[in-house]
């Protein structure tokens, strides 16, 4: 039996190789066989009955980006939108009271002040003192403002305060009380001593995002605070109370975080056609503030329309808003909301895809070209519910997407080698790998040349650094930077200042790669039906565990019988992802022998090279379910004009612009079906949408839609361009997503997947 179902698999390999080289329409795929994407659910059921040479159907994806929309679903199965960019009544920061008034109201309420100071002061040109103090409040500002444009530094002396003696307590507290109640919108006040006396000294509250901002920085910042306690210490004493000498010009309680508030605000995130990691960096950007004040549970793709939670170390709802005002790119914040925790990685359950296939036809020369293409996509929606699809990683895992400068799915360097580099402490290699990957897909040709002038020693790290454009290549300058500080021949030291999550998916990457092999080896060995020496995790169990995601700490049994394994169904058998301390198979084919024998032709790698980086990068391996299925899958046909923009209405135009889709009307209509279903944490669209369509996930869709003409191809390239260039807003935000798609960064792109993160 098993010579039979080994040498049926040779034959149907050189039968899809034969498929490959007649028509590129077949299931056969290079790129994918690299990475160790090769079966198919629907090729190993009919086996030689099925003609393999076509699909059952074609349909274009992501043509578009907004036909690929994707919603987190949360640990507790919500799913998430974007409902409201407003800040709740109930989380607004109320410490000033008057923050909210109109212009008009503002004055009117400082009118009032002016006249109860009146009351209680009886020196008039003291209170006149006050309201020219007032009156400089947006001169100051204009003028600090200005200062800090030109990158130069406030001085005390630049930020004028005001002192009003009184050694009276009751009238110091009415003092208080009226700038709490009329003029906390422009100043604060405090207490001060000075030579004995009493003082109300008042301080303006600046309006300035980036005023507040950088004064907050430096009230927090450690460096000054050690000279100070340094600087006080040589003196002999400890710091002065109210000394002027010793205090900062601006009053940091109105940047203070309130106590009773939890420190994380979590927010909603939606995006369009951008990096997750891209647009965090884009809104640390505008809030100046450093990529490890947000956290979020797993990175989504980038072309397409994504929604997901984030979390933010003290940061307000206020501040946040400062994101959809002066983002460039479409990108909103909202569902604002104060929690304890943040999140982090694998926070989530799984995603819901929305997909449109646009174009479904039955192509030529098909034995189905008399049926109806919907019915064929019902059965293939039928037999994905009952068998479920391969639970492959995806070309994303291992930076292999569409080359917009090639035109291609290719990756001179893809993720998985970096890993291999990396589990081998290759350092020299792997530093030199980093930085030409990061400038494969790029167009900036000077940028370009001058990396790899650097790799090949011709110009210094500073120099190389210096010449890279501004708010690019941030990955490359990270190591640049390290290289700089330290030698240009510390290696170890440039790549341990990258991102720990950037590093350890690389070893991800190829623990992927070797995964994915052992699948489909597994498959076409066994079929799909449970066999001695398989290893087992009852999804009946799993679910009433009290984490019922699939760790490496997961309880699992291995098949010791014949009766045992009856007992369990194929969804319930899990592969070895390759670490240290994991269990592996024990069948003839599938082993642990075959994992290293596989690693140790492709790289070279150990067991041991997994137990040397088991501290830092946390190598254990994991377990992962073979076959996977679909939930709560629905879909719709829709004929469609070709010229119509969006096919599926996006949370911003159903809660935030409510704009309703643009009908055209017209006669030569074509067919879409638009397709939703929640998929696991971890597990990809692409695969399931290959075992729907029976074609490789990097199938050129250009091709498809121009039906193999070249000519009709370039057109369609041309016109994709053109029509991805009209769903921006505007002409600013039109080259910023031009700039974003030309220049994706390949160790970049392994985390883009929006089912990726584990």
């Amino acid at each position: 039996m098993k010579r039979t179902l080994e040498e049926g698999s040779e034959e149907q390999s050189k039968k899809l190789k034969i498929a490959q080289d007649k028509n590129p329409l077949s299931p056969y795929c290079d790129e994918e066989s690299s990475v160790g994407i090769s079966k198919y659910v629907d090729v190993i059921l009919n086996g030689d009955s099925l003609d393999i040479s076509l699909p059952p159907f074609t349909g274009i994806m992501k043509q578009r980006f907004s036909d690929f929309i994707v919603h987190e679903i949360d640990r507790n199965g919500k799913v998430i939108y974007l409902t409201s960019t407003e800040i709740p009544e109930s989380i607004k920061d109320k410490r000033s009271k008057d923050i909210d008034l109109d212009p008009e109201a503002k004055k009117e309420n400082e009118r009032k002040g002016i006249e109860e100071f009146k009351s209680i002061i009886s020196d008039q040109t003291i209170v006149a003192g006050i309201e020219d103090f007032l009156q400089k409040h947006q001169e100051t500002e204009d003028s600090l403002v200005e200062i800090v444009k030109q990158r130069k530094k406030i001085e005390e002396a630049d930020v004028p305060t005001h002192l009003i003696k009184e050694n009276d307590k009751n009238n110091r507290s009415k003092i208080h009380n009226i700038i709490k109640e009329h003029f906390s919108h422009v100043m604060v006040s405090d207490t001060l001593n000075k030579d004995n006396d009493q003082y109300v000294r008042l301080r303006y509250q600046f309006q300035s995002f980036t005023l507040q901002t950088l004064f907050l920085n430096n009230q927090n910042n450690s460096k000054a605070k050690k000279r100070e306690k340094r600087d006080n210490k040589k003196k002999g004493g400890r710091r002065e109370q109210n000394n002027p000498a010793t205090q900062s010009y601006f009053d940091p309680r109105q940047f203070a975080w309130p106590k009773e508030r939890p420190n994380y605000i979590q927010f909603v995130l939606y995006k369009e056609n951008s990096e997750t990691t891209e647009i965090i960096g884009e809104m640390c950007r505008i809030l100046k503030l450093k990529q490890k004040n947000f956290q979020i549970a797993g990175t989504k793709d980038k072309r397409g329309i994504t929604t997901q939670r984030v979390t933010g170390y003290q940061i307000s709802a206020e501040k946040l808003m400062q994101v959809n005002q002066k983002c460039h790119k479409m990108v909103k914040v909202g569902n604002f909301e104060y929690v304890d925790r943040p999140l982090k990685l694998g926070d989530l359950s799984g995603n819901r895809f929305t997909l449109v296939l646009r174009d479904l036809k039955i192509p030529e020369g098909s034995p189905f070209s008399n049926r109806n293409v919907e019915d064929i996509f019902r059965e293939r929606i039928e037999q994905l519910n009952k068998y479920g699809y391969i639970n492959y990683f995806g070309m994303q895992r291992f930076g292999i997407t569409y080359n917009s400068v090639k035109r291609e799915y290719h990756s001179d360097y893809p993720t998985h080698l970096l890993g291999q580099h990396l589990l081998k402490s290759n350092w020299k290699t792997l530093a030199k790998i980093i930085l030409i990957a990061g400038i494969q897909n790029v167009r900036d040709q000077r940028a370009k040349q001058t990396i790899i002038d650097f790799t090949e020693g011709k110009i210094s790290a500073e120099q190389c650094y210096n010449s890279l454009p501004k708010f690019k290549f941030n990955t490359e300058k990270i190591m640049l930077n390290s290289y700089v500080k330290t030698s240009e021949n510390d290696h170890l030291a440039a790549i341990q200042a990258l991102p720990m999550n950037l590093l350890s998916m690389y070893i991800h990457a190829y623990q992927s790669l070797v995964y994915n092999h052992m699948v489909s080896l597994r498959i076409e060995k066994y079929g799909l039906k449970v066999v001695v020496g398989d290893i087992v995790v009852s999804r009946s169990e799993l679910k009433s565990c009290e984490d019922p995601k699939l760790t490496f700490e997961s309880p699992i049994t291995r098949i010791e019988t014949e009766e045992q394994a009856q007992k369990y169904n194929i969804e319930d058998v899990v592969m070895s992802i390759p670490g240290y301390d994991i269990q592996f198979p024990s069948t003839e084919f599938v082993n642990k022998e075959t994992y290293y024998k596989f690693m140790l032709e492709n790289g070279g790698i150990t067991e041991e090279d997994y137990k040397k980086h088991l501290s830092q990068y946390r190598t254990f391996g994991a377990y992962r379910f073979m076959i996977e299925k679909a939930k709560d899958i629905e879909f719709e046909f829709k004929d469609y004009n070709p010229e119509t923009n969006k096919l599926v209405e996006t949370d911003y135009d159903n809660n935030i612009t409510k704009k309703p889709l643009e009908q055209i009307p017209c006669e030569n209509t074509k067919k879409a079906a638009i397709i939703s279903f929640s998929l696991n944490s971890s597990n990809y669209a692409t695969m399931f949408v290959r075992e729907l369509i029976r074609l490789p996930s990097v199938i050129d869709w250009k091709w498809i839609e121009s039906n193999g003409n070249p000519q009709q191809q370039e057109e369609q390239q041309e016109q994709e361009q053109t029509n991805e260039d009209d769903e921006v807003n505007d002409e600013e935000q039109s080259l910023a997503t031009e700039q974003d798609h030309d220049e994706t960064n390949p160790q970049e792109d392994v985390i883009a997947d929006a089912n990726m993160c584990e």
